[in-house]
């Protein structure tokens, strides 16, 4: 490593990773123990939620295949 020779960059370096390790979830940091956060509301997916993704999902498959479809009518017309 070249650039870890140079005495100005080194400290830089190290201040910047200790800065991530002390920031990471579960880590100490100034002596007290950092929990992690719950990510979400907390709820569980019920089947109403489960269908509305899928019925989501379909919708954004089906405008896809229809873009498709018109970009290569658009190119067979066009020449």
């Amino acid at each position: 490593m070249v650039w870890a020779s140079c005495w100005r960059v080194v400290p830089v370096r190290v201040a910047f990773v200790s800065a991530f390790q002390s920031a990471g979830s579960g880590q100490r940091a100034a002596g007290s123990r950092v929990d992690r956060v719950e990510i979400g509301p907390g709820d569980e997916a019920d089947v109403d939620f489960m269908e509305s993704a899928v019925g989501l999902v379909w919708r954004a498959l089906v405008l896809w295949c229809l873009l498709l479809l018109l970009l290569g009518l658009a190119s067979l017309v066009g020449g």
